[in-house]
Formats: C-alpha cells, structure tokens, sequence
C-alpha cells in the first residue's frame, strides 16, 4: 500500500532525542496520535529540538502533524457498591516501570501505616531478583476483568514512582 497514510502511535513521553527522527518522520509523511494535550506538546517540544538544533529547521518547513486520540475509558467501569478495603493498595504494571522504588515507597508507608497491604498485579513478566515485603501479594497476570475488581476494592492505586510518567 504504497501511498497508505503511516501513524505513529505514542501512548507515553517521547524519548528527549526525538528530534533526531524528525527528518525520517517527515521523510515518510508519518502523523503522530498522542494520548492527551499534555503528551502532544511534549512531543511537539521534543521534535522542535534544542535551541542549536533549531536553527538548521528553517530549511524544513514542513512539520509532523500530531493528532489527540484519549484512551478510552470501559463504560463498564461505572461506580457501583463494592466495598473498599481502606488499607488495600494495588500496584498493576511491568515489574520495570518502578516497582522497586513504589516497594521502596510502600516500606516507608508500612513504617507508619502497619496495617496496608500491596496487591502487586503485573502481566507476567516477573523480575525474580525483586523481594517484597510481607505485606505484599504478588498476583500475577490477571484477567482484566479480575484486576478492575482488586482496583474497586483497593483505597487506591498505588503508583509513587519517578521512571516511568505514563501510567
């Protein structure tokens, strides 16, 4: 499909070089879809360059159009009457997007609050080298369906961690 439009989906922070795929994105009649307001003017920050970059784009004058497409939000996800465990806590992403350090958070919270308890859902890609505490249950990957359930009756989402601004 030679002249099919070419979409670059972002759903997270483009990395801080991204200008060095400026020309390629250009190059390729590429549109970029950005998941907020947020994520689409760090990208078009990041594709702008540094100030020394800057000064060669006159000589490009095209730009990469970017598009705002929010995730959705399942209907399904309604408030409704399960009740909350005011001392459950549930972490549900990749061991490497900061679980050592929301662990690290939650210790120093266990220090205060000795009554929490860490629901640690993740899709599967358990990093064994990582010990939690015993206030802390390791579920696994769960059914979506299963994770929304633990979320209703969690007080929150417990996600304090500086790597990774995307979830």
């Amino acid at each position: 499909f030679p002249h099919a439009r070419h979409y670059f989906w972002i759903h997270n922070l483009a990395p801080r070089d991204f200008y060095s795929k400026r020309k390629a994105l250009i190059d390729h009649a590429f549109e970029i879809i950005a998941v907020s307001d947020f994520h689409r003017q760090t990208i078009e920050r990041r594709l702008q360059g540094k100030w020394y970059q800057r000064i060669w784009q006159f000589k490009q004058a095209k730009s990469v159009p970017i598009h705002v497409i929010y995730n959705p939000i399942d209907e399904a996800l309604d408030r409704n009457d399960t009740p909350v465990n005011p001392h459950q806590l549930i972490f549900m992403s990749s061991p490497h997007k900061g679980l050592a350090e929301t662990l690290e958070k939650f210790n120093y919270v266990l220090s205060h609050y000795p009554d929490y308890q860490l629901l640690i859902c993740n899709p599967g890609n358990w990093d064994h080298r990582i010990t939690i505490p015993s206030q802390a249950t390791f579920l696994g990957a769960l059914p979506h369906h299963d994770v929304i359930e633990h979320v209703r009756r969690s007080l929150c989402v417990f996600y304090p961690q500086t790597q990774r601004v995307e979830t």
